[in-house]
């Protein structure tokens, strides 16, 4: 004779019950828990962002671009805990700005599966786009500039022995001899009087035809004024300042370069004594 032996299935609903709950809650933690870290990390980078471009509108200044890509940082809801870093010379480089921030998040229906929280960064690197002073180191004092295309010469002699040439005082060299940057911020252009040959490695590789270039110029109203005419008690000498407001900025292209004579095609005046600089916004994100 057979016994058939009849269990109770009761409690092994229960198991499944509890298994599929536990899955219910994995999903909304999925949905709700992975929604708020989407927000954040979009909260952030806004943040970072808006931090960074602040930033970098006042550099060269690194103190001062710290203070209001920190400041930038805080208005938009970040606090002195969440910044992680602000790195005024981005890899050694003095126009760039990199913002680093961190936000801990907690979870809600995550827990259920062994997650407490994470972290969420946000990075923003910005770079001030505004001119920085790079130019040649010249000053035109005699051609006058026209309409667009006007074609102009560069490195002039003035008088015998004499050059159109901005002072030593006033450039900054690179390195590496690839740029020269004129310091025209305290509102005056230096003159360089008599021949000098410590910038020709640097003119070697910034003079090259088809390079757009800045040249430093009095103004047609100046030039024809005359105030600069190197003749009688009026010439120019060594270390004279030219007043900024006499001078403007030129966009050029250099055209050809012969016989230490740069030839160039004149395409754009600035007004710097007013503060209308090349290259239109002051700060721009860049990673």
């Amino acid at each position: 004779m057979y016994k058939i032996f009849l269990y109770e299935e009761k409690g092994q609903s229960l198991v499944l019950i509890a298994v599929m709950l536990a899955v219910l809650i994995g999903f909304a933690g999925v949905a709700i828990d992975g929604g708020r870290l989407y927000a954040t990390k979009s909260d952030l980078q806004k943040a970072a962002d808006a931090a960074a471009l602040a930033g970098a509108q006042e550099l060269p200044n690194a103190s001062t671009s710290r203070i209001s890509a920190e400041a930038y940082a805080k208005e938009n809801g970040v606090k002195q805990a969440e910044i992680t870093s602000i790195n005024s010379s981005y890899q050694g480089d003095t126009t760039k700005i990199e913002v680093n921030l961190t936000r801990k998040v907690s979870f809600t229906f995550a827990r259920v599966l062994g997650f407490t929280s994470t972290d969420i960064p946000a990075r923003a690197v910005a770079q001030n786009d505004k001119w920085d002073g790079e130019a040649l180191p010249f000053i035109n004092l005699d051609n006058k500039y026209g309409a667009e295309g006007t074609i102009l010469k560069a490195w002039n002699k003035v008088d015998p022995g004499d050059k159109e040439r901005i002072h030593n005082d006033d450039l900054v060299i690179s390195k590496d001899n690839t740029s020269i940057k004129v310091k025209y911020q305290d509102g005056s252009i230096m003159f360089k009087k008599g021949k000098d040959n410590s910038i020709n490695a640097a003119l070697d590789n910034i003079l090259k035809v088809g390079r757009t270039v800045y040249l430093f110029s009095l103004s047609n109203k100046v030039i024809d004024s005359g105030v600069y005419q190197k003749k009688g008690s009026e010439e120019l000498k060594n270390k004279d300042l030219i007043p900024l407001k006499d001078t403007v900025l030129l966009e050029c292209e250099i055209v050809e370069v012969k016989n230490k004579i740069v030839t160039l095609k004149f395409m754009k005046v600035y007004d710097i004594s007013a503060g209308v600089l090349p290259k239109g916004d002051t700060s721009k994100l860049i990673e």
